[in-house]
């Protein structure tokens, strides 16, 4: 059996496939068994004041002049956050299972089509995780979980806030 705690924030970021791909593959006996097995991924939108303030922070008159190019490059960074279940603007989609056991390639892609069901302002985009330990034992990071452990989100922002309604559809790639 090999174990490891190396699954982020959006389930795949801290380079778990590669690590239990080497694991399963150097040191790992015909028949054993991995931990975790695997991770199912989602996506949902966001509206989040906090989050948004945090990609904002350094085009606020904080910041001197000669520095706030940086707000460029904040608005394609992925976030730690703790979100809450207000925060999502409508039901998450499942991106799908990733199994350890089996190879990935070197660039993963997935698309989904949010639908809002509620009126707001869509900030950005949350990624999390259900963590499949063995069998029947899961677990989870996601917001909308009584039961999450104690692990941060991942939120990817958007250039611009954007008001949206309920009902409308946000198509979204994640890369």
């Amino acid at each position: 059996i090999a174990v490891c705690d190396h699954v982020g924030h959006f389930g795949f970021d801290y380079g778990v496939l590669d690590l239990l791909r080497d694991a399963r593959q150097r040191i790992l006996k015909p028949g054993g068994r991995l931990v975790p097995a695997g991770l199912k991924l989602f996506l949902a939108a966001i509206e989040s004041k906090s989050c948004r303030d945090r990609v904002e922070a350094w085009s606020t008159d904080v910041v001197p002049s000669e520095f706030q190019w940086i707000s460029q490059l904040s608005i394609n960074t992925k976030y730690a956050v703790q979100l809450k279940r207000e925060a999502c603007l409508g039901p998450p989609a499942d991106l799908g299972y990733l199994d350890f056991q089996i190879d990935y390639p070197d660039f993963l892609c997935w698309s989904a089509e949010l639908r809002m069901s509620r009126d707001g302002i869509l900030h950005g985009l949350a990624g999390w995780f259900d963590c499949k330990l063995c069998e029947d034992v899961w677990m989870t990071n996601s917001p909308l979980s009584d039961e999450a452990i104690d692990r941060s989100q991942a939120f990817f922002p958007i250039h611009e806030a954007v008001e949206i309604k309920a009902g409308d559809v946000v198509k979204a790639m994640v890369m």
